[in-house]
């Protein structure tokens, strides 16, 4: 991350997750950042949806945020299955 930063002038994060067979992660979201998923072990399949909003600049938040990002949310445009080695941006 520091020699990214370092290149690109900008923040780096660096995430690392596990799901499990049969688990979702994460619910229907929306990253206000750039994201690169890469894929190290298994297979996992990905969702991309229609934009829901025309550049985001803050996350849903309130006890109905997750209906409301559920309902907006648009049709799907990717759907595809990551198998290591896979890149995901």
């Amino acid at each position: 991350t520091d020699a990214l930063a370092r290149r690109f002038a900008a923040r780096v994060e660096a995430n690392l997750y596990c799901s499990f067979q049969g688990v979702q992660a994460f619910a229907s979201h929306c990253d206000l950042h750039e994201v690169f998923a890469i894929h190290c072990v298994g297979e996992k399949r990905w969702r991309i949806y229609a934009n829901r909003a025309e550049n985001p600049l803050a996350p849903l938040e309130g006890d109905d945020a997750q209906a409301r990002i559920d309902a907006a949310k648009g049709p799907v445009l990717m759907d595809v299955t990551l198998r290591p080695g896979d890149v995901l941006y």
